[in-house]
C-alpha cells in the first residue's frame, strides 16, 4: 500500500509485549480520560494491515480474546453464585450487570462445562453462543459430538444446530422402531392369552356338563332349569 504511513495505537497484547515503547500521539491524547476509558480505547485501536494473512491474524487474535472475557465473565458469575447471599446474585444480575439473566445462566454454564472438565478448554468453540450449545448437551450426546469431531475451537453454529436436528431425527426414528417393537410384543401376549382364555372357557363347558349341568357365571352357581 502506498501512501503516507497511517499512525496507530498498539493493541493492550502489544503494550505489554513491549514495555519501552514510546507512547504515541493518540495514547496520550487519552491523559484526560478515566483509566477504565482509557483500555477501552486502546483495545478497539486497530492499524492498517495490508494482506489477508494480516486480517486473518488480526482478527483471530481478537476473536481468541473474546473467548477468554466470556469464559472469564462466566467464571464470575459461577463464583458470585456460590458466594453472595441468597437473593443478592439474582438482583446484581438484574439490576447492574449489561446483560440479562439468559445471557448470565449461559455464561455460567460454559464455565462449568469447562471447570468441570466437560469441555476442554483448548476446544472450547470460540463463539459463546457456539459454545452454550455444547455445554448444554447431555453427556452422551456431548460424547457423540465429540467422537463426531464437533467439540473444537473452530465449531460454526450452522454445523452444531445442523448436528442436533440429525440427532434428534435419529433419535426419533430409533424410538418410533422401539415403540413399534413393543406394539408387536404386547399383540402377541395378548393373543397368546386370549387362545389360553379360550381353551379354559371349553374347558369349564365340559366340567361344568360333567358336574350335573350347573352354569357358573362370574363365579356365583345357578341351577339350570
Amino acid at each position: 500500500m502506498t501512501g503516507k504511513p497511517t499512525s496507530f495505537v498498539l493493541g493492550r497484547a502489544e503494550v505489554a509485549r513491549r514495555p519501552g515503547s514510546p507512547v504515541t500521539p493518540a495514547a496520550s491524547s487519552l491523559s484526560g480520560l478515566p483509566p477504565r476509558s482509557q483500555v477501552d480505547i486502546v483495545r478497539t485501536a486497530h492499524r492498517e494491515l495490508r494482506n489477508p494473512d494480516e486480517y486473518v491474524r488480526e482478527i483471530a487474535r481478537l476473536w481468541r480474546e473474546a473467548q477468554q472475557s466470556f469464559l472469564a465473565i462466566g467464571r464470575y458469575l459461577v463464583q458470585a453464585k456460590q458466594k453472595l447471599p441468597h437473593g443478592e446474585f439474582q438482583r446484581m444480575v438484574e439490576a447492574s450487570l449489561p446483560f440479562g439473566r439468559q445471557t448470565a445462566y449461559e455464561l455460567r454454564m460454559i464455565a462449568e462445562a469447562v471447570d468441570k472438565g466437560r469441555i476442554p478448554e483448548l476446544k472450547l468453540p470460540q463463539s459463546a453462543s457456539v459454545a452454550y450449545q455444547l455445554a448444554t448437551l447431555k453427556p452422551e450426546d456431548l460424547a457423540a459430538a465429540d467422537q463426531d469431531g464437533l467439540v473444537r475451537s473452530d465449531l460454526r453454529r450452522p454445523e452444531i444446530i445442523a448436528w442436533k436436528r440429525e440427532r434428534l431425527r435419529r433419535s426419533a426414528g430409533a424410538n418410533h422402531e422401539a415403540l413399534a417393537r413393543r406394539r408387536a410384543r404386547l399383540a402377541e401376549i395378548i393373543q397368546r392369552h386370549e387362545e389360553e382364555l379360550e381353551k379354559a372357557r371349553r374347558e369349564l363347558a365340559d366340567l361344568e356338563e360333567a358336574l350335573g349341568g350347573k352354569v357358573i357365571i362370574e363365579g356365583m352357581a345357578e341351577e339350570q332349569g
